[in-house]
């Protein structure tokens, strides 16, 4: 399941109207039934909005844990394509 860098912001940053969902979306990605994955794109998009909201160091850490449970695709030029 392909999991949005707004919904990851969501939970980075506990934006209290969207919290709730978001959380449920990354819990069940958590999960051994579940696969989650995030764009390589979205970790450095996620990085730069979330170190203004949380700071560089929490929201490494932060990408650090996500990185355990989502895997991120490999691409290349020939998928680009």
């Amino acid at each position: 399941m392909p999991i949005d860098s707004d919904v990851l912001l969501h939970v980075a940053s506990e934006r209290t109207e969207f919290v709730t969902e978001s959380t449920a979306v990354v819990v069940a990605c958590e999960q051994p039934a579940e696969s989650g994955w995030v764009a390589w794109h979205s970790l450095s998009d996620i990085h730069y909005v979330g170190r203004r909201m949380r700071g560089d160091e929490a929201i490494r850490d932060f990408l650090g844990e996500i990185l355990g449970f989502l895997t991120v695709p490999s691409t290349n030029h020939v998928f680009a394509r």
